[in-house]
């Protein structure tokens, strides 16, 4: 597998794994309105906003055959998405790993990584060593709890 950089021609691809695998995994129990809210908000349009900030880190996992099969996508310190089509593969962890590193290169110590975690990956993220911060709650019907993790720059 190899996690790299997106690059802006690939933004079409990144945004059509989220939307499927949103549709496939986490849109299962929610309401109809909760889905539509999540589909309003995830456009072309925004993602390319994202982009164009020079905080953003937008990555992509490949498999062998070279197809996209899992997105990162964080502003700064706060990550926004992490997808994977196929899961307990270690893609996730993977695409975190590298993302871990890149904040660890430009951080201070002790700095925080923030995220808003659905009921259904927090223990995707404890196991990252992700802590809760706050309890659980909802937003255009869909779940979610706030989670953080400080980041210690690694001692050679």
């Amino acid at each position: 597998m190899n996690v790299r950089f997106l690059h802006s021609h690939e933004v079409e691809k990144a945004f059509l794994l989220i939307r499927e695998v949103f549709l496939q995994t986490e849109s299962r129990g929610l309401s109809q309105r909760a889905v539509d809210s999540f589909l309003k908000m995830q456009t072309r349009d925004a993602f390319q906003q994202i982009l164009s900030d020079e905080k953003t880190v937008f990555l992509g996992a490949f498999d062998e055959d070279l197809a996209l099969v899992g997105v990162l996508c964080a502003e700064g310190f706060f990550l926004t998405h992490l997808y994977v089509q196929r899961r307990g593969e270690g893609i996730g962890k993977a695409l975190f790993t590298y993302y871990e590193e890149i904040l660890k290169s430009r951080m201070e110590e002790g700095e925080v990584i923030r995220l808003n975690a659905t009921l259904s990956s927090m223990p995707f993220y404890e196991a990252l060593g992700f802590t809760l911060k706050e309890e659980v709650q909802e937003i255009y019907g869909i779940s979610f709890v706030p989670m953080e993790k400080k980041l210690k720059k690694d001692l050679y």
